[in-house]
């Protein structure tokens, strides 16, 4: 049943869905920091990584499709569970693997059924506290943040202690079977009933002010997971930095995320969502040019660092600005809003590293810039029609 407090509470099945986020962001983010090592073991140029970056992108677009239909045929739990198992199994593929076709087959499953479990996750963690769908939704990417930050030091200290980076591939796999059984007795929130909620194909009955936020998502994604796939790379062009360092050096945009999620779940207290996205879209633009820009390593670490903070909240905040337009459909604004994202991860990374093939990464990486800029227009936009909207 849904949270019903005039004061957000955290009960178990509120930090079970926070684990759960965790865990698959873990997942998603994953080919970031180990491509790197894939292109010099499988000896893969941009372009081909940027194919696994897709293949990826294109499991959670295809998880889109399916999601709703999933859990209003077999309930949440199984689309949960099933998803959560799949994409392990996807895990122990990628770990597995020695070509190309098994990796990016691996890219695939592991998000195709990650996309599942992450889609009805989302949806029931708006259902469980709607009144503090902000707060919940943004607490749990700190969840993700965390993660995902921790992601790139574990695969660096695992290769130079010699484990290889397949390790953390299998500590992650068991970890999931283990919380799956401690975690049994849970009850998972189901969506609740509402006159609206008839069958909609294609999101047709979604609001416009739905549609210009999934846009912001769509290129806050796209820009979010450019510099968080490529930025190692991006890194690399600084002789002094190796490629271990560069991969370790990453954490620093992931940690400016955790900070900034953590943030603005203390801020949606007190500011409303619309705000806290025009003020990260800024912030975001402000780390964006020391680091692309031609600077010393602490520089562009240090922009690097703002980028991290600003565009690390572009997702939770648009996401529950697009589910507060449509609060009784839950699971179909989450499985759109899914589509959407993962068609931004499988265009603009591959884009980006073709781009890059040809007139390198440095220059390339001035598609992030493009897309800030269209965000804060979107935005602008999206929030005056949902001004007046309510007014």
């Amino acid at each position: 049943m849904p949270a019903s407090h005039t004061v957000f509470r955290r009960d178990p099945f509120t930090w079970l869905s926070y684990g759960m986020i965790a865990y698959f962001a873990y997942v998603e983010a994953v080919l970031g920091p180990l491509m790197p090592f894939l292109r010099a073991e499988l000896h893969l140029n941009y372009t081909m990584a940027g194919v696994h970056f897709s293949l990826f992108a294109l499991g959670v677009v295809t998880s889109g499709f399916f999601a709703d239909r999933i859990a209003g045929q077999w309930g949440r739990r199984a689309a949960w569970l099933g998803g959560g198992a799949g994409m392990a199994a996807g895990m122990i593929l990628l770990a597995l693997a020695k070509a190309a076709i098994f990796t990016i087959a691996a890219a695939w499953v592991m998000v195709f059924f990650g996309g599942v479990m992450f889609i009805i996750v989302q949806a029931a963690i708006a259902d469980h506290h709607p009144r503090f769908r902000t707060v919940s939704l943004t607490e749990a990417n700190i969840a993700a943040s965390l993660s995902v930050t921790l992601e790139p030091l574990f695969i660096g200290l695992f290769v130079q202690w010699g484990l290889g980076w397949r390790s953390t591939l299998w500590i992650i796999a068991g970890s999931f079977l283990f919380v799956v059984w401690r975690t049994r007795h849970i009850p998972i929130t189901t969506q609740p009933r509402h006159p609206a909620d008839t069958p909609a194909p294609a999101g047709k009955k979604l609001p416009l002010t739905f549609w210009l936020y999934w846009l912001v998502l769509f290129f806050g994604v796209a820009a979010e997971w450019c510099v968080a796939f490529w930025g190692a790379e991006f890194l690399q062009i600084d002789p002094e930095l190796s490629k271990t360092v560069a991969v370790s050096l990453m954490s620093t945009f992931f940690a400016a995320a955790v900070l900034a999620r953590f943030s603005a779940s203390r801020l949606a207290h007190r500011f409303s969502a619309q705000i806290l996205l025009i003020a990260a879209v800024g912030l975001a633009s402000i780390g964006f040019f020391p680091f692309w820009l031609p600077t010393p390593t602490i520089v562009t670490v240090g922009g690097l660092f703002i980028l991290g903070f600003g565009i690390a909240n572009f997702y939770p905040l648009a996401l529950s600005l697009a589910m507060g337009t449509v609060p009784h459909r839950a699971d179909i604004a989450s499985a759109r809003i899914t589509i959407g994202t993962g068609a931004a991860v499988f265009l603009l990374p591959l884009t980006l590293g073709g781009i890059a093939d040809q007139i390198g990464i440095e220059r390339a990486f001035g598609i992030v810039g493009a897309l800030l800029v269209s965000i804060l227009a979107i935005t602008l936009l999206a929030n005056q029609k949902m001004a007046t909207h309510s007014a």
